[in-house]
């Protein structure tokens, strides 16, 4: 599993989803469809990077990756205040 989870793969998926979620907040069109799938693949992408850190860190014994899953879990809330807070699907 390192082999995946170290691939840059994992990390491209994070930089298109953040730049997506930027250039989204920066139109002047809001489509609250295209920011519910946006905020929900955030959602799915944090909780995943928290899961595969906090494992990863009980496995190997480095307080820096439980550090860093703590954070992530930090992302995902606040993830899930921006979605509590959006316009909704009708």
């Amino acid at each position: 599993m390192a082999g995946f989870l170290n691939d840059d793969a994992i990390g491209m998926l994070g930089l298109v989803l953040g730049g997506n979620l930027i250039f989204w907040a920066a139109r002047d069109k809001d489509s609250v469809k295209t920011n519910f799938w946006l905020l929900a693949f955030s959602c799915a992408f944090w909780a995943f990077e928290a899961c595969v850190e906090f494992i990863q860190g009980s496995v190997v014994g480095e307080p820096h990756m439980i550090t860093a899953g703590a954070l992530e879990v930090i992302m995902f809330i606040f993830t899930l205040s921006v979605i509590g807070k959006s316009k909704k699907l009708r």
